[in-house]
């Protein structure tokens, strides 16, 4: 896996770059300080499968970096982790193309828990966000844990990321978080966030809610 930790704090891109080695041994991590050295970085190497981004740094404004990034780059995820906590900073990072936001404010575990989500298919939402958008204020605590971008709950499994299905599947099959995991080649700690979403789009608290209410929407097996 290929990554890049876009940030001009040298501190920070080393706290992201011990994070991602946890997740991956083996990913090629790149570091950059600036915007330039951003794309080039991106242009040496044609890409990347992730790139972490700090939203202003130096010779880029605000937004421009991202909007290069999504528009340059489409097969490669931008995950923005800023020190705003700003929702209109939020919202329009995600409608320019941003796979997630996460402040860095949050606590070490949560970053890592909102990357493995952006890594397996799904769209991080930070608590101020999802506070603002469910009309329960925009000063929610940093520890919400993550979820899909639907935040309206609609009734529909489109409503949940194709790796969250799975899990959901899996889930009504009676398997355990472990048993999970290996079936789907990922981690049980990623496991465990999808199924915070899962929870979270039923309106439920524990599996067997939440198996009765897949059950219910029809969302317990496979198409």
């Amino acid at each position: 896996m290929r990554i890049l930790v876009a940030d001009d704090h040298a501190l920070m891109r080393a706290g992201i770059a011990a994070t991602l080695r946890e997740l991956d041994p083996q990913a090629q991590i790149a570091e950059t300080a600036d915007a330039a050295g951003t794309l080039a970085a991106l242009e040496k190497c044609g890409g990347c499968d992730l790139a972490l981004l700090d939203l202003y740094m130096p010779g880029a404004g605000g937004f421009e970096l991202l909007g290069k990034l999504c528009d340059g780059y489409p097969d490669c995820r931008v995950f923005v982790i800023s020190a705003s906590e700003s929702v209109s900073d939020m919202r329009r990072a995600l409608d320019r193309g941003a796979a997630g936001y996460i402040p860095k404010s949050c606590e070490r575990p949560l970053i890592r828990s909102a990357i493995e989500l952006v890594l397996s298919g799904g769209i991080y939402i930070p608590a101020q966000m999802l506070g603002a958008l469910t009309g329960n204020g925009s000063r929610a605590a940093c520890g919400a844990p993550p979820i899909a971008r639907e935040t309206d709950l609609p009734t529909c499994s489109s409503a949940l990321t194709d790796r969250q299905l799975d899990v959901l599947h899996l889930l009504t099959e009676g398997r355990s978080n472990k048993e999970m995991a290996r079936q789907l080649g990922i981690t049980e700690s990623t496991v465990k966030v999808h199924l915070t979403a899962i929870f979270r789009f039923l309106g439920v608290s524990n599996r067997t809610q939440a198996v009765l209410a897949a059950r219910a929407r029809d969302l317990s097996s496979p198409d």
